[in-house]
């Protein structure tokens, strides 16, 4: 067993796609900052961004970066998996956080075959989405302990892997470096409400384009509102189109589009806005929510995983149902027509995360746990399981008579397109 004082790098926060801009990778970097001001021994495994970004969207200044070349590690080549080991094996002896894909954890599996004594593995659920659920069970045997972000990604994992109950732990993610005084005011009566989003825009998982059909609400209701966008994403382009589509040029004021901006600099934005907007299909425990949050921000957010361990509907915050921007235009007239209470609820906001969710606590925690972690026995990927899951192996070719099947079958369907844009065909 590993001699837990003997590690040289203690921690290893891997970054499946480099430094894009994500909240994963955000608590990651200030993990690894926080440990390093801490004379807490770590490191970032990077790997190349999927875009081909020429710079990094989150500052790695100062911490110890180990980079992973090749292909970014969304990739579940066999090939490329073994092009990462060189990387991962020069941050051992270490306690590996995978954070995501298949292509990091078949990494930790594949080095565990012979370094498992140099090596532990913490499997943190960030979100309550599926594959996240098929990543932690496939690799469940190189898993020490498993870290859900809330408590309904617990009890899914609780039913996935009854025999791991006693390994899996509740904490959500810190976001807050020491909890700030609140000394903000809010909009007044007769005046904008002001509006912020803050993420990635995109559509999947974020349902961005709900933000749009809310605007279109508030407008139609007569609402004075500013909404702030601040980040980037796949899908940034397009809905900037559709606001000044649906704004003009006489009302460009209205929706501003913001940005990646420093994150230093997000504690000024969020306390210049009065409501955080969240309106994604599915979260672990929204980092975006907790820091809006800690500055007094109101969170009005649909009812994904993590919102009710930490709002009191009506309380300090507000939760609609997922793709219900009625209910949310409805929320946000309350607040608009009283002032008083959206002041209250900002408080209560802010008082019921300050010290929760602070780093000092969460680090407290994380500390006890690496320890805990590496006071377990050493656990190796079983020689008799594939290192990716029967989906991803490489398949036979067609035979004869399958390939001529699929030949019909495309000219068949080629030949009912053509016949509905004819209108021969109904739907």
């Amino acid at each position: 067993m590993v001699n837990y004082q003997d590690c040289v790098t203690d921690s290893v926060f891997i970054l499946p796609r480099g430094a894009e801009l994500g909240g994963i990778t955000t608590w990651s970097v200030r993990m690894a900052k926080r440990l390093k001001d801490a004379d807490e021994p770590v490191a970032l495994i990077k790997h190349r961004e999927m875009n081909g970004a020429k710079h990094d969207d989150i500052s790695l200044d100062g911490l110890s970066i180990v980079k992973c070349p090749g292909k970014p590690a969304w990739s579940v080549r066999l090939n490329d998996i073994i092009s990462y080991v060189p990387a991962y094996h020069s941050s051992l002896p270490g306690l590996l956080i995978p954070n995501w894909t298949f292509g990091t954890y078949a990494t930790c599996a594949l080095l565990s075959l012979t370094e498992s004594q140099r090596m532990r593995v913490l499997g943190v659920a960030h979100s309550d989405e599926d594959i996240y659920y098929d990543w932690l069970s496939y690799y469940e045997p190189i898993i020490h302990t498993f870290v859900a972000v809330s408590d309904e990604i617990a009890a899914n994992l609780k039913t996935l892997m009854p025999h791991r109950v006693e390994d899996i732990l509740i904490r959500p993610c810190s976001v807050i470096d020491s909890p700030p005084t609140l000394s903000r005011s809010y909009s007044a009566a007769k005046h904008p409400i002001r509006l912020m989003y803050a993420g990635r825009i995109q559509n999947q998982q974020k349902r961005i384009y709900d933000l749009l059909i809310l605007a279109k609400m508030m407008k139609r209701r007569h609402l004075d509102f500013q909404l702030d966008f601040f980040g980037s994403g796949s899908d940034e382009s397009w809905l900037r189109q559709q606001f000044e589509k649906f704004l003009g040029a006489d009302d460009s004021q209205t929706v501003t589009f913001n940005g990646n901006v420093p994150h230093a600099d997000m504690a000024g934005y969020w306390e210049k806005a009065d409501i955080c907007v969240l309106v994604s299909d599915f979260e672990g425990t929204s980092i975006s929510m907790l820091e809006a949050m800690s500055h007094g921000c109101v969170p009005v957010v649909t009812d994904v995983s993590g919102t009710k361990a930490v709002i009191q509907d009506g309380v300090n915050g507000l939760i609609v149902p997922i793709g219900n921007m009625s209910s949310m235009t409805d929320c946000i007239e309350s607040l608009i027509n009283d002032r008083q209470k959206l002041e209250e609820m900002g408080r209560a906001a802010y008082l019921s995360v300050a010290d929760k969710y602070s780093f000092e606590n969460y680090m407290t925690w994380f500390l006890t746990m690496r320890q805990a972690i590496w006071n377990k026995p050493p656990r190796q990927w079983p020689l008799g399981r594939t290192l990716l899951p029967e989906k991803f192996q490489p398949k036979p070719p067609p035979s004869l008579s399958e390939r001529a099947m699929n030949k019909a079958k495309r000219m068949t369907d080629k030949a009912r397109l053509s016949l509905k844009i004819r209108g021969v065909l109904g739907r």
